[in-house]
């Protein structure tokens, strides 16, 4: 069971989020060879195309620490963000039973 579930809520500016997506895909690649990563799955919205949803799962909060400063997290932030309207993250825990 995963420790950690991420979702992060982003919209595109106008026009830009096929580049967005482009961007994302490589970010996608990458994280999912990432020590402690579980999933990471990306899902673009069926009608309203600038918007996209990620959906990971962390095995703890170091492996999502270090995601977020990895190399290629820095480049596609610095890629991604003229592209990026607005975005939220969530991190949350399983349900504690």
């Amino acid at each position: 069971m995963p420790q950690l579930v991420v979702t992060a809520r982003i919209t595109a500016k106008p026009d830009c989020a096929d580049a967005l997506e482009q961007a994302m895909r490589v970010l996608v690649e990458a994280t999912r060879r990432e020590a402690g990563c579980l999933a990471y799955e990306l899902y673009r919205h069926t009608e309203l195309p600038e918007q996209f949803l990620f959906h990971e799962q962390w095995a703890d909060r170091a492996a999502l620490e270090a995601h977020w400063q990895a190399e290629h997290m820095h480049a596609y932030r610095r890629v991604a963000g003229p592209l990026i309207a607005a975005r939220d993250v969530q991190v949350l825990q399983p349900e504690v039973r």
